[in-house]
C-alpha cells in the first residue's frame, strides 16, 4: 500500500493553506528572536520502511539541491486498520517551500507526536557546492540533478581535449508553472582573451549543444560530484586559452544561493531537457528557433586551434526475401555494404565553417538472383560548403554541396548543390534557396554520366511556439528541364512537438500541383500521428499513426490526382526509440502516392540508451489501381481490391558513446489486391556504427 501527497490536487491545496495558517502563529508563539523558522514536513506514507527509504534515496539523486538542509526521518503510525511508514523532513520552511513549488508534495506536521528519529540507512543531503563566476557556456539542461553528472562524465571521456581546463557547475532553477526544477550545465574558467562565441563554435562543431549563458540569474555551483570526474590528468593536447578559475567565494549549502521562484532571465540551452515546456515570455527574449546549419556535422578531433577532422566506420547487412510474393522463385538477396567517412571542418572564426564530408562504400553480393558479387567501388563527395553566420544581424548564408534534411524526411533527405540564405528573429525563421541535385560529379572515381537536371526553389517560414515545438510552412518547386518531364510545386505545413505532458504529435500535410505531359497534376497528403511515453521504468510507448495519399483511377480526364513525395523523401525518423527507421515499413516502404497508411506501435527503453520497438502497419489503396508508383516490392497489385496488405516490424537499437548498433526485421502479409497464393516477404536488417 502506498499513500502519497499528490501536488496540484485541490484538496491538498487547500489542505497545505490551512496547515500554513495555523502553523505560523504556533511557530511565531514559540520562536526564538532570530534564526531560520524550521518545520518537520511529511513527504509519503508506505506500508514498509524500505518504500521510505527508497523513496528519500530517489530525492537525493534527482533533487540534491532542494533537499539539502533538510533532515529526513522515518514516522511509524498505528492504528487498528494500518501499519504506515511516514517519510517526514526536518529543516527550514523555506526549503519545503522550494520542494512544493518544484512540484514535490511538501505537508507540514501540524502536532508532532514523538521522536522522528533516521535508522541508520537514512542520511541527510550533504551537497557542497561553491560559486563559478564569470563567464560561462551552456551545454544543455536536465530534469534530474544525477543527470548532470552522468552526461558531463560522458562528455568528458569523449573529448577531453576540449574540456579538461574548464571548470563545470550547476545552475539550479525552479520556476513557476513548470513541473519541475530544471538543472543546466555550464562550463566556467574562460580566461578573458576567450571569445565564448567562438569556442561555442568549436564545441558544436566536435557534436556538443552549446550556447553562451547569460550572466544573469541564479548562480552556476560546482560541487563534489562534478568535480570528481572534471579534475583527471590533463591531456597531452590541452584547450588553449581557458585556466581554471578559483571560486568566488567559500563553498555554502546551494540552496542558499537559489532565488524565489521565478522565469529565469538566462537563454535557454540547444538541449532542453525532456519533457519541459517553456514559457512564452521566455521564448521572447531570445533566438530559439533552429535551422538546418544549427547542426554541423560533428569532427571531434583537432588538428589545429581551427581545424578538425572526424570520421565514421560504418557496416550494414540486409536480407531480402521474396519481394515478387513468390516463394517458388529464387529471389534471395543478401548484400553487406562497408562504408568509411571522413570528414574535415576548418572554423577561422566564432561564425565562420568551412566542411567537407567524403564517402567510400562497396556494396557486396553473398545471394543474388543475377548471381553478382559487387557494385562498383565509390568515391562520393558528399558535402562540401562554406558558411557564414550573421554576417548581417540575423542573417547567414550557406553556399556549396550541403545536407537538406527535415525532421522526418518526409520532403528531403539529400545533399545538393545549393545556396541558402537564412534568417532568424526569436522565434521566427525563414530559409530561402536554389538547389539541384548533383551538378557537379558524385563519384570522384567514375563519375555520374548522364544526370536529371532538376532545379529546385524552397521557401520556408518557421515559428517555434516553444523549445521542442514549432510549426513551418513551405512552398517547394521542382523544375524538370527534361521535355514531357514533371514540373511540380508542393505548398505544405509541417508541425511537430508536445500535445501534453507525455504525449508528441507530429503533422504534415501538402498540396502538389504541376504537370506532366499535357495533364494537370492536383494531389493531396496528409499524415498525422503521435506518441505517448510513460515516464517509469522501461519507458513504454504508444504510438498511432495515420497517413493518406490522394489517387486517381480516371485519368484520361486530363487530371492526375495522385499525390506524390519529392522523389528527394527518405520517409525514415523514430517514435521514442534510440534508433531511426521507415516509418511507413522496412519491407513495403512505399511512397506516399494512392495510399492509406495505420501504423500502431509500442516500445520499451529498458535501458536510456536500448530500445525495443514493435510496428504495425496496414495498407489500402485509395482508389484501385493495377500499379504502384514507388516501393520495395517487385509485383504490381490487380488493380480491382484496394487492400495491399499488413506488415509488421521490430526494431531493437542500442547506443554506447560513439557506438550505435541497429537491428530490424520485418514480415510483408500480402492482401486482395494481390493473387490469393501469394508468399509474404521478408526483409532483415542489421548495421554498426562507429564515430571516431
Amino acid at each position: 500500500m502506498v499513500i502519497r501527497l499528490i501536488p496540484g490536487n485541490g484538496s491538498n491545496r487547500f489542505c497545505i493553506g490551512v496547515a500554513l495558517a495555523l502553523l505560523l502563529p504556533l511557530r511565531l508563539w514559540g520562536a526564538e528572536p532570530s534564526g531560520p523558522v524550521e518545520v518537520r514536513a511529511q513527504v509519503a506514507a508506505y506500508a514498509t520502511p524500505a518504500d521510505a527509504i527508497a523513496h528519500w534515496q530517489q530525492l537525493l539523486r534527482e533533487h540534491a539541491p532542494l533537499v539539502d538542509g533538510l533532515r529526513p526521518c522515518i514516522d511509524e503510525l498505528h492504528n487498528a486498520s494500518q501499519h504506515l511508514y511516514r517519510l517526514q523532513l526536518q529543516g527550514p520552511a523555506a526549503a519545503c517551500d522550494r520542494l512544493a513549488q518544484a512540484g514535490i508534495a511538501c505537508l507540514p506536521v501540524l502536532a508532532p507526536e514523538g521522536r522522528c528519529a533516521p535508522p541508520p540507512t537514512l542520511a541527510a543531503s550533504s551537497f557542497a557546492a561553491a560559486v563559478v563566476v564569470g563567464p560561462r557556456l551552456q551545454l544543455g539542461a536536465f530534469r534530474h540533478y544525477h543527470s548532470v553528472t552522468e552526461y558531463w562524465h560522458q562528455q568528458r571521456q569523449r573529448h577531453s581535449a576540449l574540456l579538461s581546463q574548464l571548470i563545470p557547475c550547476m545552475q539550479v532553477s525552479t520556476p513557476h508553472l513548470r513541473p519541475a526544477p530544471l538543472y543546466r550545465l555550464q562550463l566556467g574558467g574562460l580566461t578573458a582573451d576567450t571569445d565564448p562565441a567562438q569556442l561555442c563554435r568549436r564545441f558544436r562543431a566536435a557534436g556538443l549543444d552549446c550556447s553562451v549563458a547569460a550572466a544573469a540569474g541564479p548562480a552556476c555551483l560546482t560541487q563534489t560530484d562534478l568535480l570528481a570526474v572534471a579534475t583527471p590528468e590533463p591531456p597531452p593536447t590541452p584547450l588553449p586559452g581557458p585556466t581554471p578559475v578559483p571560486p568566488a567565494k567559500a563553498p555554502q549549502p546551494a540552496t542558499r544561493d537559489i532565488p524565489p521562484a521565478r522565469a529565469p532571465a538566462d537563454p535557454l540551452p540547444d538541449a532542453v531537457a525532456e519533457g519541459v515546456s517553456l514559457l512564452p515570455q521566455q521564448l521572447q527574449q531570445q533566438n530559439l528557433v533552429e535551422l538546418d546549419f544549427d547542426s554541423p556535422p560533428r569532427t571531434a578531433h583537432a588538428l589545429t586551434p581551427h581545424l578538425s577532422y572526424g570520421a565514421t566506420l560504418a557496416l550494414e547487412t540486409q536480407l531480402q526475401e521474396d519481394m515478387d510474393l513468390d516463394g517458388s522463385q529464387d529471389d534471395r538477396r543478401l548484400s553487406s555494404l562497408p562504408e568509411l567517412k571522413l570528414a574535415l571542418s576548418y572554423t577561422p572564426s566564432g561564425s565562420s565553417l568551412g566542411y567537407v564530408e567524403f564517402k567510400l562504400k562497396k556494396t557486396l553480393f553473398f545471394d543474388h538472383p543475377d548471381n553478382r558479387s559487387s557494385d562498383v567501388t565509390r568515391l562520393d563527395l558528399d558535402q562540401l560548403y562554406l558558411l557564414r553566420e550573421e554576417f548581417i544581424p540575423g542573417w547567414s548564408v550557406q553556399l556549396g554541396r550541403q545536407a537538406f534534411t527535415d525532421e522526418r524526411e518526409w520532403l528531403f533527405d539529400d545533399e545538393l548543390d545549393a545556396v541558402r540564405l537564412f534568417y532568424r528573429y526569436r522565434q521566427l525563421g525563414f530559409e530561402l534557396s536554389l538547389s539541384r541535385e548533383d551538378l557537379l560529379d558524385r563519384n570522384l572515381l567514375t563519375g555520374e554520366g548522364e544526370r536529371d537536371r532538376i532545379d529546385n526553389l524552397l521557401l520556408l517560414g518557421r515559428y517555434a511556439y516553444d523549445a521542442d515545438g514549432y510549426v513551418d510552412g513551405y512552398l517547394f518547386l521542382r523544375d524538370n528541364r527534361e521535355p514531357r518531364a514533371e514540373d511540380l510545386y508542393f505548398l505544405g505545413l509541417h508541425s511537430q512537438g508536445q500535445l501534453a505532458r507525455h504525449l508528441d504529435y507530429w503533422l504534415e500535410a501538402a498540396l502538389v500541383r504541376g504537370s506532366k505531359r499535357e495533364r494537370d497534376i492536383r494531389g493531396y497528403g496528409v499524415d498525422v500521428g503521435m506518441t505517448w511515453a510513460a515516464k517509469r521504468a522501461w519507458k513504454p510507448a504508444l504510438t498511432l499513426g495515420l497517413a493518406f495519399g490522394s489517387g486517381d483511377d480516371h485519368l484520361s480526364d486530363g487530371v492526375d490526382g495522385n499525390f506524390r513525395q519529392t522523389d528527394l523523401q527518405d520517409n525514415n525518423d523514430r517514435f521514442n526509440g534510440v534508433t531511426s527507421f521507415k516509418y511507413y515499413g522496412e519491407v513495403f516502404d512505399p511512397e506516399l502516392s494512392n495510399l492509406q497508411i495505420l501504423t500502431l506501435g509500442a516500445g520499451l527503453r529498458p535501458a536510456h540508451k536500448f530500445s525495443i520497438d514493435l510496428v504495425y502497419h496496414g495498407y489500402w489503396q485509395h482508389k484501385a489501381d493495377d500499379d504502384i508508383r514507388d516501393s520495395s516490392l517487385d509485383l504490381d497489385p490487380d488493380g480491382e481490391h484496394r487492400g495491399l496488405g499488413h506488415e509488421l516490424d521490430l526494431i531493437v537499437g542500442f547506443r554506447y558513446l560513439d557506438l550505435s548498433i541497429k537491428g530490424i526485421f520485418g514480415v510483408f502479409d500480402p492482401g486482395a489486391a494481390f493473387a490469393d497464393d501469394a508468399d509474404q516477404a521478408h526483409f532483415g536488417e542489421f548495421k554498426v556504427e562507429y564515430r571516431f
